[in-house]
């Protein structure tokens, strides 16, 4: 059985299908793992704050929502084969 993080998790998502909203972030790891969604922002909200995460604003038919999306490495490491949620110690 897979031993992942929440935080791998979210990032191993946000990697392969791109930037998402908190809400299908809470839904999909909801699904995957089982854990409540309080638990789930507060891990999101600690990833923005270590700089793993890019938190930015946008708006559809005129409501403001939260997506997020995984800060690229820089250009040095761009190359790196292993994928980012794998390198980190979370």
């Amino acid at each position: 059985m897979d031993k992942s993080t929440i935080k791998q998790e979210i990032i191993k998502m946000l990697e392969s299908q791109g930037p998402k909203s908190k809400s299908k972030i809470e839904d999909h790891i909801r699904a995957e793992m089982g854990n409540n969604g309080d638990t789930i922002s507060r891990r999101m909200r600690e990833l923005v704050a270590s700089g793993v995460l890019r938190k930015d604003q946008r708006e559809y038919e005129d409501k403001k929502y939260w997506e997020y999306s995984v800060i690229e490495l820089p250009k040095p490491y761009a190359n790196i084969e292993q994928p980012y949620a794998e390198t980190l110690d979370l």
